[in-house]
């Protein structure tokens, strides 16, 4: 479902707008994420925004094909 979508720029344009919003409107001054380690594309969307890797939990998730690592993301505000 919604693969028709993918690639096409959608989640790096709407995760462009949530960290403006967090940013300049909720004066937040960090924003963290997480991803499977094996989701490349969520992790290019990330980098490609701005995010920075800050490390890999190991086996963090369990799923029903097994354990999965994930990889942490770290955004912080920057000031003129």
């Amino acid at each position: 479902f919604g693969k028709q979508w993918w690639g096409q720029g959608y989640a790096t344009e709407a995760l462009k707008l949530v960290i403006t919003f967090a940013f300049d409107h909720m004066d937040l001054m960090r924003l963290n994420a997480g991803t499977y380690k094996s989701n490349t594309a969520s992790q290019k969307v990330l980098l490609k925004v701005g995010f920075k890797i800050e490390g890999e939990q190991e086996g963090f998730y369990y799923l029903p094909t097994g354990r999965e690592s994930r990889t942490i993301f770290g955004l912080l505000r920057r000031y003129p």
